[in-house]
């Protein structure tokens, strides 16, 4: 009677596991399938991005260039043949006042950071700080002439020969 028992247990624990197998190779294959299309499309959807932002292009029946903020002084602007990108000026004349200027020069990023150095200093304002690598990536901050400066350097990797500078200029301490 023993062995009996232990046949039929088998008989009946052989079905259920072959069935729990099934259903595991089942669910791993679903969720696979589910996780494959979500990273691959997650994937797609950045470079998507990317290419859709990379590039920045006037609406069509704009014939308006973009300029400087109003207020942004003369001896910091923008090198001749920049391209404005973007400029914004929020509470002129307040002490709370910030001009943000976002432009592009056709220069490579150590050429257009040591002459943004050069700019700052003519402009009468003293660099406080500088984190701009040897690749000519980094961030600069001056102050000076009753204004502070930050200024974002970064080369274009999708346009070599291309940096963008990004600007907030705003009252000094007081």
């Amino acid at each position: 009677m023993g062995y009996g028992v232990v046949v039929v247990h088998r008989a009946r624990l052989l079905p259920r596991l072959v069935l729990v197998g099934g259903i595991m190779l089942v669910s791993f294959g679903i969720t696979g399938a589910v996780v494959w299309f979500t990273v691959l499309g997650a994937a797609d959807d950045v470079r998507d991005a990317q290419d859709a932002t990379r590039f920045t292009v006037p609406a069509p029946g704009a014939t308006d260039p973009v300029s400087v903020p109003q207020g942004w002084p003369e001896a910091l602007a923008p090198p001749e043949g920049a391209t404005v990108i973007s400029s914004v000026a929020t509470n002129a004349g307040t002490p709370d006042e910030q001009l943000v200027l976002v432009y592009e020069v056709a220069r490579d990023g150590p050429v257009a950071a040591d002459a943004l150095r050069a700019q700052l200093e003519a402009a009468g304002l003293t660099i406080t700080s500088d984190a701009v690598g040897p690749e000519g990536s980094g961030s600069l901050t001056a102050a000076g002439a009753g204004r502070e400066a930050s200024v974002a350097v970064a080369p274009t990797a999708a346009r070599p020969g291309v940096t963008t500078l990004s600007w907030v200029l705003r009252p000094g301490l007081r």
